[in-house]
């Protein structure tokens, strides 16, 4: 990883200046054997570490990212995927999902997934509607001039661990910030 590390912003840089090439896409080898292959237009990089493990980085259009580590864990970063079912609860009702607000990383042993969104509501009425969806729930209520807070953690129906801060600035629209935590069964 170290000798990846070493090579990663040098063979960056060399793709950004070749990229004007005329090819579907670029391979640089580093003098360990790593080999990084980059499509012209930016939205696939792989990368071939010198004992054969390969990661890649996608880019969709709308600058939604996936990658892949080559061990088997995974990282999506982007609009629109993340479902309520990857959360195991329901997005709040009427809320909006704030735009690169979303996230899954997985490894072998875990997963995370992350969503955020954006509501009229105030922080105690989002707590509310969750209130009932979380096992074994802690809370807490938070306020300080402008800034109201409110946080709900514990359970799952499913074992995961939830997460939810909805946070409040003055006049703004309130932020809600879903996490669930999930061990893999082995």
């Amino acid at each position: 990883m170290q000798t990846m590390n070493k090579i990663w912003i040098p063979t960056a840089l060399a793709l950004i200046f070749m990229s004007g090439c005329k090819k579907d896409e670029v391979t640089i080898t580093g003098a360990d054997g790593t080999k990084v292959t980059a499509s012209s237009d930016g939205s696939t990089m792989t990368v071939t570490d010198d004992k054969g493990v390969t990661s890649t980085l996608n880019t969709d259009k709308s600058g939604n990212m996936t990658v892949k580590d080559g061990k088997g864990g995974e990282v999506e970063i982007g609009g629109g995927n993340v479902s309520e079912g990857d959360l195991g609860v329901a997005f709040y009702p009427g809320s909006t999902e704030v735009g690169m607000g979303t996230s899954k990383i997985e490894d072998a042993e875990k997963s995370f997934v992350t969503c955020v969104r954006t509501s009229k509501d105030e922080p105690s009425k989002v707590l509310e509607f969750y209130q009932s969806k979380v096992m074994n729930p802690s809370q807490a209520s938070t306020g300080s001039g402008q800034m109201k807070s409110a946080q709900i953690s514990g359970k799952l129906a499913d074992g995961g661990e939830i997460a939810i801060a909805a946070t409040k600035d003055g006049d703004k629209e309130t932020q809600i910030m879903i996490t669930v935590r999930r061990d893999k069964k082995k």
